[in-house]
């Protein structure tokens, strides 16, 4: 995955970044199509319903309901950014540097140092070290997003964090993580 050309101005990614374009992958997505449907049952019932205002009323709450659907969509894609800065804390590193640092301008990237998928469904980054265990057991299909996994990340500082994600992604995470692992000499 990772394409480091010397000749290539690149520029490497920031935490602006991910969330831009994890937003616009949430827009690609058919969660907008769910989001319309949605608004546009909410508009039908109003009419059936009779209630007073008309045309006017029902599409504003239409409207209304969409940017507050669009709102906790943009939320849930924020919450993963708590981890990002955790692992800035834990390292006492700053994401942009090392992205900088390392060249990294992708953001479906897998090294021996880093991991980064970004999709509708959130931003997953980590560093190599600060996973210390992933608890596959807890390792199950999302009842919210039916292509969607969750597990459970155990970090160095003894934190359990829940991590959701595309299906694809997670598993590419648990099979980053354990090539990662240092090897056990008998």
């Amino acid at each position: 995955m990772p394409s480091r050309n010397p000749n290539k101005a690149t520029k490497s990614i920031t935490k602006v970044t991910l969330y831009i374009r994890a937003m616009k992958s949430f827009f690609r997505s058919g969660s907008v199509v769910i989001f319309l449907m949605f608004a546009m049952l909410i508009n039908v019932l109003s009419f059936t319903l009779g209630l007073q205002g008309g045309l006017r009323d029902s599409l504003v709450f239409g409207i209304v309901v969409m940017l507050m659907l669009i709102i906790l969509g943009s939320l849930g894609i924020l919450i993963n950014f708590i981890i990002i800065a955790k692992q800035e804390e834990f390292f006492g590193i700053r994401f942009r540097d090392e992205m900088k640092k390392e060249q990294i301008s992708e953001t479906e990237y897998m090294s021996k140092d880093w991991f980064i998928s970004v999709r509708a469904e959130g931003v997953i980054v980590f560093r190599e070290g600060f996973i210390t265990r992933i608890d596959t057991t807890a390792k199950r299909q999302s009842y919210k997003i039916p292509t969607a996994s969750r597990i459970v990340v155990i970090t160095a500082d003894g934190n359990r964090i829940g991590v959701s994600g595309y299906y694809e992604a997670i598993d590419n995470l648990i099979k980053w993580q354990k090539s990662n692992l240092p090897e056990i000499i008998e």
